[in-house]
Order: C-alpha cells, then sequence, then structure tokens
C-alpha cells in the first residue's frame, strides 16, 4: 500500500515446508517518518529489532501506534538495505510451535515490549499447522 509520504510495503509469508507463499499489503505508519526524520536532523533512533503477530481484524491506519490485539512478539532475525534502491528487507522466521494461532495482523518496532512501531499489515495466516515460517517485509519508495 502506497501512502501519502510515498512509501509502499509488503509482508511475504512462507511455509517453509509447503513452500506456499502469500503477500499481503503493509501500511507504513507515522512512526516509520519519525525516525526518518530524526535521522536527517542526526538524532539516534533505535534500530527495528521485533516483530509482533495479533488477533484483531481492525484495518490499519498510518496513524497506527500499536497492534489492535497484541499476541506475540519476538526479535527479527536479519534487515538490510539494498543501497542502490534505498528498499528495506527485514526477514524473521517463526518455528511451528511459536505463534500457534490464526495471524491477522503483523507489526514491527523497536523494542521488546511497547516501543515504536513502524510498519502494521492485515493479514490471514493459519499458523496453527506446527509448520516453519519465514515472514520477510519489504518497504520501498514508491
Amino acid at each position: 500500500m502506497i501512502n501519502k509520504y510515498g512509501y509502499k510495503g509488503k509482508i511475504i509469508i512462507e511455509d517453509l515446508v509447503t513452500g506456499e507463499i502469500k503477500v499481503f499489503k503493509n501500511v507504513v505508519t507515522y512512526g516509520f517518518y519519525v525516525k526518518a526524520s530524526r535521522l536527517i536532523t542526526g538524532t539516534t533512533v533505535n534500530a527495528i529489532t521485533h516483530i509482533a503477530f495479533g488477533s484483531s481484524t481492525s484495518v490499519p491506519a498510518i496513524s497506527d501506534t500499536t497492534l489492535g490485539t497484541e499476541v506475540y512478539r519476538t526479535t527479527v532475525d536479519s534487515s538490510s538495505v539494498d543501497s542502490s534502491t534505498g528498499e528495506i528487507e527485514i526477514i524473521c522466521d517463526i518455528a511451528g510451535g511459536e505463534a500457534a494461532f490464526v495471524w491477522k495482523e503483523i507489526g514491527l518496532f523497536d523494542a521488546a515490549s511497547v516501543g515504536v512501531m513502524t510498519n502494521r499489515s492485515s493479514t490471514d495466516y493459519d499458523h496453527t499447522t506446527g509448520n516453519d515460517t519465514r515472514i520477510t517485509y519489504v518497504i520501498s519508495k514508491a
């Protein structure tokens, strides 16, 4: 989803056993832009370090600061920025026994609890199968 500031995002959820892939739109929230503006002014910002999963079906908005109903949070495994395109990619693998519920929303944060949410995606992914899953968040300039 492209917002008025010109960034778009998507979330790719891949079942690492079956190979099934689902792609969902992602809302880049106001928290992302606050972090970007602080970088421009030379202010230190916390990195995106955590991903959270929730059960709310409320529609994501740029003004969101939390998930609707957070159920599970864990650290991300890796992040990178493509120096030629500026595309940001954040990856997290979730084992089959972790976060075993139907994921209705996923968000990125800069802390183990609370923190600044930079992205929120409305999803519908059943993670009760017991299969390992990879989540890839992609944020890019439209």
